[in-house]
């Protein structure tokens, strides 16, 4: 598995879900072909850990949106992944809860072991790419320069 630092250079914006309709790990959602994102917060003393406990990795569910196309016309009060350095991995298939949290783990781990700054937060990604799943981890990098 590898893992990157991204430069995202512009916000993505997302339509807000309805708790009830946010089912991240639903395999009935896994046959949507929108692009959705889930925002977790995750407990700051579990989020500095090189040793968490797994699902912890997830954290709690804050928020969730499908992409507004083009970023759409009015993004006041749309979901936001902030443009900024995010540490990142992906993997070309959906994971389901227990696939996630292993994923979000991992993450963390090898993010820690470099000695990257990542913040207490993770945003989950489902797309399509090339016609395929994909499922991206991304955790906001903090003090560190903006890079190439």
């Amino acid at each position: 598995m590898d893992f990157f630092r991204l430069s995202l250079r512009s916000s993505l914006y997302y339509r807000r879900l309805d708790p009830p309709l946010w089912r991240p790990f639903d395999p009935a959602a896994a046959g949507s072909r929108e692009e959705t994102l889930f925002c977790f917060a995750l407990d700051p003393a579990q989020a500095r850990r090189i040793d968490p406990e797994p699902e912890a990795c997830l954290g709690s569910l804050g928020a969730a949106g499908t992409a507004l196309p083009g970023g759409g016309p009015d993004t006041a009060g749309a979901l936001e992944l902030p443009a900024g350095l995010y540490y990142f991995t992906q993997v070309r298939e959906w994971l389901d809860r227990a696939g996630c949290a292993a994923m979000a783990e991992e993450l963390q781990k090898e993010g820690l072991w470099e000695r990257r700054g990542l913040g207490a937060r993770l945003y989950l990604r489902r797309l399509f790419e090339d016609g395929a799943p994909v499922t991206q981890f991304l955790r906001p990098l903090e003090n560190e320069g903006p890079g190439p």
